[in-house]
């Protein structure tokens, strides 16, 4: 007796959800997307496919096509959702200012159909029918995405965990009903157990697609993956650190063959039959060469698969062949430092120990997890950092006793209250702003940099505004310089401009200099500083500055302090 035909091979053949031999080197438009945002060289372009790939499903559909509706029927293979999860996670770690973006694509899709205890299906919808069939082992990146956000037990010990499931960004009714439709609604782990609805509640619970009126069919075993996932412009990374990707140079074969723009019947005809054997084995060859190139120029060019209109059109313009692809440079969004880096102030504090202590945002970490709970949850920062000083004077001996403290309610913005005890005499300042630590950037200040007396109130009449931008310069940053500059306007409308530069020559050591000159007339000034910064948290600071009134360009070291301070932020 014949053995039984794959009903579900036929149905994708019948649907055109498997394609032609021909054809075999062209992946589903949603793999070659996925290509190319695993391939984007920075968030720019990362954003843009990010935005392509959300709400890409049919209506009623709650399961991505990886066709993208240009099949009559609507498939997806469990393979290519794992390369999908995968690809999304390296894209929020990568780029963190996109991870929300990236998160809310992993959950707006229903995972429910395609996993069923522990076991992986490919599925396809053909006249209201969702047919199923059991994935085997054989997916490209062996179930690697669905492992790395926690839907296989036991978890990994670092599970990656959306944020908009893990602290509450959202009002409470709000969150809650997000939560309920990502965990019980479409079978996402859920974010404290790491378990899903149905490995979390006995009996199993009855969770299904009620979107359409679906008839399920379940099928046997389904043939392995078609198509191969092996980006050649494999990204390297590191969470929190500095993000690398290797240069891609344009072979000499495919720069010959992109000056020439193929005709309509070079793209259209394939070559006579012949008889001859070596003439034959000549047209493979030069089929397979041609082959090697479009998935070279989709590789370099990773735009060209995804950005805008038909994805499966191959007949896009390649890359410009006489440049080689410059290395990229990606730059963090969260700006993070060097532990113990001194990053020049915007705006130069005028006063030994002035500086006003910046709370840096936190570099995104990997979170960990079990399948019962959260290990290490992360407590909700109170954003505020503090400095404590002392510093005393080498020309009179004074002794200035310092607490600063910043809160920054949102980035980059902040709140500043100082008190200190100069010789047994109280007084305080106050400086409110935005000051953004990245190069190439404003910053603006208002307040008073001290000491107010007490009964004094905030003495807006002696107060100021100063408004500064930091250079941003390749050439400075290859010498370990960076540049500021900044206006001083006080109450009195009396306005000063200065420029500094600091030197890095290690991490934790810097020299600075600022020169200032009175807008309305007068001779210059100058100050000079020197300190060392201690590489640990909680870290201690030793610094030499001289802010007196130094005659330009002539100095008074003996005029000069001594401040000795910590800093923290919480």
């Amino acid at each position: 007796m014949p053995a039984p035909l794959n009903k579900f091979l036929l149905l994708s053949l019948g649907g055109g959800v498997l394609i032609a031999p021909v054809m075999a080197n062209e992946p589903p438009p949603l793999q070659q997307k996925l290509e190319a945002l695993h391939c984007a060289t920075d968030a720019h372009i990362a954003k843009k496919l990010l935005g392509e790939l959300h709400h890409i499903n049919a209506p009623g559909q709650r399961w991505p096509d990886e066709w993208l509706g240009q099949k009559p029927e609507a498939s997806l293979h469990a393979g290519l959702l794992d390369i999908a999860l995968h690809t999304l996670k390296i894209t929020a770690e990568r780029f963190p200012d996109l991870r929300e973006e990236a998160e809310r694509i992993a959950l707006q899709w229903d995972y429910c159909e395609i996993m069923e205890n522990q076991n992986f299906h490919d599925l396809i919808l053909r006249q209201k029918k969702l047919y199923k069939m059991l994935s085997g082992n054989d997916a490209p990146l062996q179930w690697r995405g669905f492992r790395e956000w926690g839907f296989l037990t036991p978890d990994p010990t670092a599970r990656f965990v959306p944020k908009l499931l893990d602290e509450i960004r959202l009002a409470p009714n709000a969150y809650h009903l997000v939560l309920h439709q990502a965990y019980r609604e479409r079978c996402f782990p859920h974010p404290e157990t790491g378990l899903t609805v149905r490995e979390a509640e006995t009996p199993t619970a009855a969770v299904a697609n009620q979107a359409l009126p679906f008839q399920m069919v379940t099928e046997a075993t389904a043939p392995p993956y078609p198509f191969k996932w092996n980006p050649s412009c494999q990204v390297s990374y590191q969470v929190a650190k500095k993000v690398t990707e290797r240069a891609v140079t344009i072979p000499e074969t495919t720069q010959k063959a992109s000056k020439a723009k193929p005709t309509n019947a070079q793209k259209t005809s394939k070559p006579a039959p012949t008889s001859n054997k070596t003439e034959r084995k000549k047209q493979r060859e030069l089929r397979q060469t041609a082959r090697q190139q479009r998935q070279q120029q989709r590789t370099l060019a990773p735009l060209v698969q995804g950005v805008s209109g038909a994805v499966g059109n191959s007949a896009t313009k390649p890359p410009p062949p006489t440049v080689a692809a410059k290395k990229p440079t990606v730059a963090q969004q969260v700006y993070t430092t060097v532990e113990g880096e001194t990053i020049l102030p915007t705006i130069v504090s005028t006063s030994a120990g002035g500086d006003i202590p910046i709370y840096f945002e936190d570099a995104p970490r990997p979170q960990a997890h079990s399948t019962t709970g959260i290990i290490d949850n992360q407590k909700k920062k109170r954003r505020v950092a503090v400095t404590v000083s002392d510093t005393v004077s080498l020309k009179d001996g004074s002794n200035n006793v310092a607490v600063s403290a910043t809160w920054s309610p949102k980035k980059d913005w902040f709140v500043n209250g100082s008190a200190s005890v100069k010789d047994g005499e109280p007084g305080y300042a106050w400086n409110v702003g935005y000051a953004n630590p990245k190069p190439g950037t404003v910053s603006v200040q208002v307040g008073h940099t001290g000491p107010i007396k007490p009964g004094q109130g905030l003495d807006t009449k002696n107060a100021s505004a100063s408004i500064g931008y930091k250079v941003k310069s390749a050439a400075l940053t290859k010498r370990k310089l960076s540049a500021s500059g900044s206006v001083n306007i006080s109450a009195q409308g009396k306005a000063k401009a200065s420029a500094t530069v600091q030197w890095n020559p290690k991490p934790n050591v810097n020299v600075r200099t600022t020169a200032t000159v009175p807008v309305d007339g007068g001779s210059p000034s100058w100050s000079y500083s020197a300190g060392y910064s201690s590489p640990k948290p909680g870290k201690l600071r030793v610094e030499y500055s001289n802010y007196g009134n130094n005659a330009f360009p002539g100095d008074n070291l003996k005029d000069g302090a001594i401040t000795v301070s910590k800093s923290w932020q919480f």
